[in-house]
């Protein structure tokens, strides 16, 4: 039975699943496998796409009339609704009289839960290769939000998997670090936000001990849950470590293209390759290698909030490094330097970057080597779950939540916990600045 299950799984997923049903009508052996494993059919004849719907559910019995509850439901009525019926006259009155359940609330359920997921959206989008894709194709709410249909990894889970892509390295668990001996030394701190056993539950505690590990000599890495368990923001983790220990291919920026980009390509260069997405830039710069887009670097003004004097006025000649990444599974040695130096170029002088310290070193920063000062270190900045899913605080300000109708003599923390959230810390940033 599982076997078979996963044989027509793979085909479904090679061929689709309207070819595979064609397929099933003939082929005599996998026809004959189908209906050996939904023998409770043989006397109803259901056609193939009923009985390929009972076995991918896992159906034990037939799913009756839940009016007469003598005959099944058609395989039509079952997609159709969770009132559907056998089709007979007096069961159909009777649903259609239903006033709760009228027709077109029906046909409303009936696409909600045919809606395809995120994955099956964009199956073909995922094996990006550089090419532009057009804007149209990546709906925004898609690029804004994380998909949370993904089941929870654990720590085991998690180990195992990265032993599976790191098969010569010695990994092992000690005080809830993942260790990977190699040069450099790297700990990983899987923080899971759906078990509140991590370290990211209290507050600059991630801060504190990737503080004490880099007096040791070992870099922490910070990996979210909810980002692991997402196909695409996985395999960008995935590439990072890799670079980290030295695995990724290397180009060199002197056979690199300077280019600009337009909105479309430095959008989906970020959907694709930056663990935070895209984020609106007015100046959006990129390599070129051959023919491919392989780095993006995106500025803008100065957010509120960067300036260590708040009331201090933004300096317009000021500029925010927001985005800057390069495609997963490349190295571009002097890529970064090279796009500073287009910057000068074009007579930008004073850059200020926020750089996330959950990748980043606290007192080696790579942004230091290419000629950053630290101005500062923000101690960790706090999200917040709410019905298992990680939201930046930003969302859920209390003037937005007043806004929303919450009472206004509340604070943010009281409104947002007797909604049931909690707050997870990540390891702080870094604000850094230079002089070109």
């Amino acid at each position: 039975m599982e076997s078979l299950y996963q044989e027509i799984k793979n085909l479904m997923d090679s061929i689709g699943p309207t070819k595979t049903i064609r397929l099933i009508e003939k082929d005599d052996i996998l026809r004959s496998k189908l209906y050996q494993a939904t023998p409770y059919l043989d006397n109803c004849h259901g056609e193939t796409k009923e009985r390929l719907w009972y076995f991918f559910n896992r159906k034990e019995n037939l799913d009756l009339c839940p009016f007469c509850g003598q005959k099944r439901r058609t395989f039509k009525n079952i997609n159709a609704g969770l009132m559907s019926t056998c089709g007979s006259p007096s069961c159909l009155s009777k649903s259609k009289a239903l006033g709760a359940l009228s027709l077109k609330r029906n046909r409303k359920e009936s696409q909600q839960k045919r809606r395809k997921t995120f994955e099956e959206r964009y199956k073909g989008i995922l094996a990006f290769n550089g090419r532009p894709i057009k804007q149209k194709e990546i709906k925004k709410k898609d690029r804004k939000s994380a998909p949370v249909f993904y089941d929870n990894v654990t720590l085991d889970e998690f180990i195992d998997e990265i032993k599976n892509i790191f098969l010569d390295k010695s990994i092992y668990l000690s005080d809830g670090l993942i260790y990977i001996l190699n040069e450099p030394r790297i700990a990983i701190q899987y923080n899971q936000i759906s078990s509140r056993e991590s370290y990211c539950y209290y507050p600059n505690e991630s801060f504190k001990r990737k503080k004490e590990l880099e007096k040791q000599g070992i870099r922490m890495i910070t990996i979210w849950e909810d980002q692991w368990k997402i196909p695409i923001k996985k395999e960008i983790i995935i590439s990072r470590l890799k670079s980290l220990l030295g695995k990724s291919e290397k180009i060199y920026a002197r056979q690199c293209k300077i280019i600009e980009l337009d909105g479309s390509s430095y959008r989906n260069f970020f959907f694709f390759f930056h663990l935070q997405g895209d984020y609106s830039s007015s100046i959006k710069i990129g390599l070129r290698y051959k023919d491919e887009l392989v780095a993006v670097m995106g500025l803008g003004s100065l957010r509120k909030g960067i300036s260590l004097n708040a009331q201090a006025k933004i300096n317009e000649e000021e500029y925010e490094l927001l985005r800057f990444c390069s495609k997963k599974g490349l190295e571009i040695v002097g890529g970064f330097s090279k796009l500073l130096s287009h910057l000068k170029k074009i007579g930008i002088s004073h850059i200020k970057s926020y750089v996330d310290l959950d990748w980043s070193l606290i007192n080696r920063s790579s942004y230091e080597k290419v000629g950053f000062k630290k101005i500062k270190v923000t101690q960790s900045g706090y999200y917040w779950v709410l019905d298992g899913v990680r939201y930046n605080r930003v969302k859920f300000m209390k003037k937005k939540l007043v806004k929303d109708g919450y009472d206004p003599k509340k604070t943010e923390v009281q409104i947002m916990e007797e909604r049931g959230a909690y707050r997870v810390y990540d390891c702080g940033n870094l604000l850094m600045e230079i002089e070109l």
